[in-house]
C-alpha cells in the first residue's frame, strides 16, 4: 500500500465540537488517538449481541 494512501477509506459523521476535543484530549492522554478509540468501539458494539 502506498505510504500516502490510507488501508481505509476516510468516514464521516456529525458530532458537538465540545465532546470531539474532550475524546481527543482523553485519547491522546491515554497514548492513542480517536481514530483508534472509535475503531474500537465499533468493533466491540459491532460483535455485541
Amino acid at each position: 500500500m502506498s505510504p500516502n494512501k490510507p488501508k481505509t477509506p476516510l468516514q464521516s459523521f456529525r458530532c458537538d465540537v465540545e465532546l470531539w476535543k474532550a475524546a481527543q484530549v482523553k485519547a491522546r492522554a491515554e497514548g492513542t488517538n480517536l481514530g483508534a478509540v472509535l475503531r474500537a468501539y465499533l468493533t466491540r458494539y459491532v460483535k455485541r449481541k
